[in-house]
């Protein structure tokens, strides 16, 4: 069993929108996963202007406060097969589209299952990691795991192109 702190920074020009994001899902791999258990999950999303993360959590945060948007306890993780894993009812975040979107993932302890993640090498420190739920300090790492942020903008359509989308189904 062990406990676990992650930083994961995803820039703004890869999300490139503003709204709310609804869900976040990792791309899992290796599986099938069966009742693999993270005890006193949190996640969590803050904005930073960081465009590489530091050694220390708190720098990381840049004077902004990280919003809980999802707890459970235990997280349970079962897939059939390799695919994208949500965590449960996470809180809307309101993302500004204009800084970069620190993900951060705790739990205190695991029963020792390992889940593995698609994940690619983006050429700068973008994750950073310890084995302490509470630790401040940690390593830097360019391995980012593959993840899905759902946006809801506030874009409508147009009224005139609407009626012509009714228009051809009647």
């Amino acid at each position: 069993m062990s406990s676990y702190r992650v930083q994961e920074l995803v820039l703004a020009e890869e999300i490139d929108l503003v709204g709310t994001i609804s869900d976040i899902a990792f791309d899992l791999v290796d599986g099938p996963y069966y009742d693999a258990l993270f005890y006193y999950f949190e996640l969590y999303f803050c904005h930073t202007s960081l465009d590489e993360l530091t050694e220390n959590f708190s720098d990381n945060y840049d004077g902004n406060t990280p919003i809980l948007v999802s707890e459970a306890d235990p997280l349970n993780i079962t897939l059939a097969e390799d695919g994208w894993f949500s965590f449960p009812d996470p809180a809307p975040f309101e993302y500004d589209g204009e800084n970069n979107l620190i993900v951060e993932l705790r739990w205190m302890e695991d029963n020792g299952s390992d889940v593995y993640n698609w994940g690619f090498d983006c050429g700068s420190y973008r994750v950073l990691a310890t084995k302490f739920y509470d630790g401040d300090t940690g390593f830097l790492s360019t391995k980012m795991n593959r993840m899905r942020l759902i946006l809801e903008t506030d874009t409508t359509l147009q009224p005139a192109s609407l009626g012509k989308v009714r228009g051809r189904y009647r």
